[in-house]
């Protein structure tokens, strides 16, 4: 059985092949996953992308690195794509703008659970601020090239583009802080159909 992490970066899953664009200690495949994949058609059991997708150049593109996965996966393989969940970002945004200092909202909860740093570099004058929040879950900590985030998703979207790359099944596991979407890779139809 062959499952496959993109992206997998300083912390790899148990039990997958690592593929990333930079040489890290548990890295097996350097590879940038924003050009086809380096594994023949259909040879793919599960792939794995956690916190990748939106660090992918371009949105408008997504599509398109969807369809490349789908070509590498077995009929019947599963896709398992997990990251932020642009709509609860925006959502705890609008919620903070009416009471920023209040340590209850969404935002201040997510805020709470930020290493030291992440915290430091999201507050002004020691007082936690929910733009520099919404900047830090949209865009990412930008602390290296790779670091950045350029798109965002919510289920919706990102459910119709896993549909239009050639994927069933679509289940959505969470759909709150994060988001975690399954998929199955559709049997090819025929062109006579």
């Amino acid at each position: 059985m062959l499952n496959v992490e993109l992206g997998s970066g300083n912390h790899p899953n148990p039990g997958y092949v690592h593929v990333d664009a930079v040489k890290l200690k548990d890295t097996d495949i350097i590879h940038d996953i924003r050009k086809p994949l380096p594994f023949e058609e259909g040879t793919v059991d599960n792939l794995l992308l956690v916190h990748t997708l939106e660090h992918l150049n371009s949105w408008r593109d997504t599509e398109n690195y969807l369809k490349d996965y789908c070509r590498v996966l077995k009929v019947g393989g599963l896709i398992r794509i997990c990251g932020p969940n642009g709509r609860w970002c925006v959502l705890a945004y609008l919620e903070g703008l009416t009471d920023p200092n209040n340590p209850k909202l969404t935002w201040r909860k997510d805020f709470d659970i930020f290493q030291p740093n992440e915290k430091e570099f999201c507050s002004v004058d020691g007082i936690p601020n929910v733009t520099k929040w919404l900047n830090f879950k949209l865009m990412s900590g930008q602390s290296n090239q790779y670091d950045v985030h350029y798109c965002f998703f919510d289920s919706s979207i990102l459910s119709t583009y896993l549909k239009r790359a050639g994927f069933e099944n679509i289940n959505v596991i969470h759909d709150y802080d994060s988001l975690i979407i399954e998929a199955i890779k559709a049997p090819r139809k025929d062109a006579s159909q």
